[in-house]
Parts: structure tokens; C-alpha cells; sequence
């Protein structure tokens, strides 16, 4: 197994942030709050 490498995102994160974020709001019964999109 590798180590685990933490980084600061960058502008190419964006993606797979949004869709993190999104997930974790579906998954709370609260994907009516997330606002951001791609284009933010």
C-alpha cells in the first residue's frame, strides 16, 4: 500500500470537490444547499 500524500488542491480538484461535496449533501438530505457549480 502507497502513503497516503496530502496536498493543496488546485483549480483542476474542482471536479472531484464539487462532486465530494455534493455526494456527502445527498447523502445528508441536504442537497437543496449546495449552491456551487463548475463555472463558481
Amino acid at each position: 500500500m502507497e502513503p497516503v500524500k496530502i496536498r493543496k488542491a488546485d483549480s483542476s480538484d474542482a471536479e472531484t470537490i464539487l462532486r465530494f461535496v455534493t455526494e456527502l449533501a445527498t447523502y445528508e438530505k441536504a442537497e437543496h444547499e449546495v449552491k456551487a457549480t463548475l463555472s463558481d
